[in-house]
């Protein structure tokens, strides 16, 4: 299939926008008064008004003034994910105290968090 590409005055313009990858907005029907909640996976534009899914009547955007997550969970890909989560940046798993544990036994107690399903958090970064 051939790939989807924007024409690149848009692309540019795309940047700019203030509705970025990773931000949430709410959209709330008038009728029904029940609302949507989307994040954007990409940087983009999105329709002000919607189509309500709970009753088919329009739903209207908050223009983002709604609160914004700050980080997400996710689950590292490579070992060196892993390692970078004795950075104070990142949260990895609960170990007892910090202040005298060696980066190898936040290492080892990662590995057993991620060995066990456990996702770790880190600063939602927008792009």
């Amino acid at each position: 299939m051939p790939e989807l590409k924007l024409p690149e005055e848009i692309a540019e313009r795309i940047e700019e926008c203030r509705s970025k990858a990773g931000m949430v907005n709410i959209w709330t029907c008038g009728k029904c008064k029940k609302s949507i909640t989307c994040v954007h996976l990409d940087t983009g534009v999105t329709p002000f008004m919607i189509t309500c899914p709970h009753c088919g009547n329009t739903a209207e955007s908050h223009f983002y003034r709604v609160k914004q997550p700050h980080s997400v969970w996710y689950r590292p890909t490579t070992t060196e994910d892993l390692k970078q989560l004795s950075d104070a940046e990142y949260e990895g798993c609960c170990v007892e105290t910090k202040a005298n544990v060696t980066a190898e036994e936040v290492y080892a107690a990662n590995l057993k968090h991620f060995n066990q399903g456990g996702l770790f958090r880190k600063p939602l970064k927008l792009k």
